[in-house]
């Protein structure tokens, strides 16, 4: 946003601008097991769980993720547990009816995949989410702030996003991966095999450390 506004109004000074993160913010449900989680969604306790969580909308591109799959379904190297993504949002008021009537066609087709239309949640239910979850899943084309990321990360997920400017504000190396359209199967694979408990550990202490409280703190400051 800094750049977009320096690039429209070159001769503000960029040391008048601030840019300052949300961070994570305030929850006031407490967190859900693994087990519990996987249960409010009816999910195998040995299954390997991708979540998405936002409005159903051409730019969120929640079927460059469901394209992947049919794509590793082909391949000797797909797992042999049970492979689920919980696909939670309802659809957006632009071309959203549309897009989840494609995004079902596409789930239609997996036959080793099975993939749960959540709808939209939250309080109880988007903890049961986070908790069912192995893997936080951020295919967005684009976004101002990685707000989901950061939700993620409070929950001890790592994630896969693409490479964005809304992501790279909350990415790190360590949380998972962010790639391309190119390389998202690769960069999936790669994450299903990898230490997710311990990525998800390092991606909880950095959103700990993050609160919106902080953010809100240096906000009131620069008002003084």
């Amino acid at each position: 946003m800094k750049q977009t506004i320096l690039e429209t109004f070159p001769h503000i000074n960029s040391g008048k601008i601030d840019v300052l993160p949300w961070g994570a913010p305030p929850s006031s449900e407490p967190p859900v097991t693994r087990e519990a989680g996987r249960a409010a969604f009816g999910i195998p306790r040995d299954a390997f769980v991708m979540l998405t969580l936002s409005r159903l909308s051409p730019e969120k591109n929640q079927q460059l993720l469901l394209d992947a799959l049919y794509s590793w379904e082909q391949q000797r190297s797909f797992p042999s547990c049970p492979m689920y993504v919980l696909l939670c949002g309802a659809a957006a008021y632009m071309q959203g009816a549309r897009h989840e009537a494609m995004l079902r066609a596409k789930a239609a087709r997996l036959r080793k995949t099975k993939v749960i239309f959540a709808g939209h949640v939250y309080g109880p239910r988007k903890q049961e989410a986070f908790g069912a979850a192995d893997l936080y899943v951020f295919p967005s084309k684009h976004e101002s702030y990685g707000l989901t990321l950061m939700e993620a990360f409070q929950a001890g997920l790592p994630a896969l996003t693409l490479n964005h400017a809304g992501a790279a504000a909350v990415m790190e190396p360590g949380f998972g991966a962010m790639t391309t359209s190119a390389d998202f199967l690769g960069a999936l694979q790669r994450l299903v095999s990898a230490d997710l408990p311990a990525i998800g550990a390092a991606a909880r202490d950095y959103a700990a450390a993050r609160p919106f409280a902080a953010a809100a703190a240096k906000i009131a400051a620069r008002l003084k």
